[in-house]
């Protein structure tokens, strides 16, 4: 079976408590057993997940955020750890308040 090429992926990271289910932006639970019918550009109903989101808000504690002088220590690392796993194709690295964004070129059939 021949190999895929591999592929440039966008991966976000959300800091801690900064998503949880039930959020007003939309949410799927792993493996999608509980979704809702909303995205964070066209948001589900207002109260559509209620009852997770309170649940899952009253056990989170605070959610954590990044100063601003940890973000490029932050950045570094996150392309330190890609090099490391031999992902060295990195188009671009953004780390912000609570969540960071980045685009690397992974193979396609990449197991875990």
């Amino acid at each position: 079976m021949p190999i895929s090429p591999p592929r440039w992926r966008h991966i976000i990271l959300n800091t801690r408590n900064t998503w949880l289910h039930g959020d007003e932006r939309g949410f799927r639970s792993r493996e999608h057993r509980i979704h809702s019918s909303g995205d964070y550009k066209r948001r589900p109903p207002e109260g559509e997940h209620a009852l997770p989101h309170d649940w899952h808000d009253e056990r989170s504690g605070p959610e954590v955020t990044l100063p601003i002088e940890v973000r490029p220590t932050v950045g570094r690392a996150i392309l330190d750890a890609l090099r490391l796993m031999r992902h060295p194709h990195v188009l671009t690295v953004a780390v912000g308040k609570v969540h960071t964004h980045f685009l690397v070129r992974l193979p396609n059939d990449y197991a875990l």
